[in-house]
């Protein structure tokens, strides 16, 4: 049996080479590039997820930070992790051009107390060689 474990969302890293744009310095400067090209995008993701649950198809993929053994890269599911992180903690958008993002962050998150994922686990993916989060994740009580 594949062994399973429980991290935290805090706990993932947003990839700072993200296809999407070129490479970050930092993960603050990741998040807020992710803001500026998805905006209302990630909100709706947020929503969907809030409202449905996390896709149990849609895997997240990562691999242990170099840097830091307890953190995780994101590899794919950036969009995802960010919305999530973004529902957790609207004050991450401080851009006055993005306000109103971030009081539709702040008011799902005030919606959906109960329902906020905190922890997503981990299994290890033996085709791919990383470890792959199971987006059918573990959410506040």
């Amino acid at each position: 049996m594949a062994r399973v474990e429980s991290i935290k969302l805090t706990d993932l890293l947003v990839n700072t080479e993200n296809y999407r744009f070129e490479t970050i310095s930092g993960q603050k400067e990741a998040i807020d590039k992710m803001i500026e090209n998805q905006e209302e995008k990630l909100y709706n993701l947020a929503e969907h997820i809030v409202k449905n649950g996390p896709n149990p198809n849609d895997k997240i993929q990562v691999v242990a930070s170099s840097h830091d053994k307890s953190k995780y890269i994101v590899l794919e599911g950036n969009r995802r992790i960010i919305a999530l992180k973004l529902l957790e903690n609207p004050e991450l958008i401080d851009n006055p051009k993005y306000l109103y993002l971030k009081r539709k962050f702040k008011r799902l998150n005030a919606e959906s107390s109960g329902k906020l994922v905190n922890d997503i686990e981990l299994t290890p993916d033996v085709n791919s060689g990383h470890e792959t989060l199971s987006h059918a994740a573990t959410c506040l009580a």
